[in-house]
């Protein structure tokens, strides 16, 4: 019975030790990877810094941060940055993850960050990103399947030092924000 014990807390401090070590191991294959499939997927050049993955500090939930995220625009706007932010942070409960029903989102801060929007006389607007689905059959057989609602519940929103622009040339329209601090708490379900 010792050893069944001995070889089980082995098997279970070794799953501990890879658990941990996967997103440092695999940190820039999952960083190119996750560039690749956004890159791919928008009309826009998306880009991050470092991220960190935190499970053990904040047990049992989960911290991700990533530094440095923006989102550039092409074609039209190319040169133009939509967003960008010098830090993004999600706390989640680990638990609604695992069991998917509803997931609860602890904390969402966002440090420094620049939202720069515009829209053209013609109505054409730079946060338009999503490319176009060329594939229309799987839309209507999506539709036709009956989901699960997506879920989600915030408990805190936090935006620091944020520099805000809305420019609609369409509408003749123009506004500024800066230096934008706002927290909100609560249960946003």
């Amino acid at each position: 019975m010792g050893k069944i014990v001995k070889w089980i807390g082995i098997f279970i401090g070794v799953l501990l030790i890879v658990l941990i070590a996967a997103p440092f191991l695999f940190k820039g294959q999952i960083v190119q990877t996750v560039k690749d499939t956004a890159n791919e997927e928008l009309n826009a050049v998306v880009d991050f810094g470092d991220f960190d993955l935190t499970l053990i500090s904040s047990f049992p939930d989960f911290t991700f941060s990533i530094n440095d995220l923006s989102v550039a625009n092409v074609g039209d706007f190319e040169g133009d940055t939509l967003f960008a932010a010098k830090q993004l942070v999600l706390g989640v409960d680990l638990m609604s993850v695992i069991n998917g029903e509803e997931y609860k989102i602890n904390t969402i801060a966002l440090h420094a960050p620049s939202i720069n929007v515009k829209v053209l006389k013609d109505g054409s607007a730079n946060y338009d990103i999503a490319k176009a689905s060329s594939d229309t059959t799987e839309v209507e057989e999506e539709v036709k399947t009956e989901e699960a609602p997506f879920k989600m519940k915030l408990k805190e929103l936090i935006i620091s030092e944020a520099h805000i622009k809305y420019d609609d040339a369409s509408a003749d329209i123009s506004t500024e924000i800066v230096n934008f601090s706002h927290s909100l708490s609560g249960d946003f379900s």
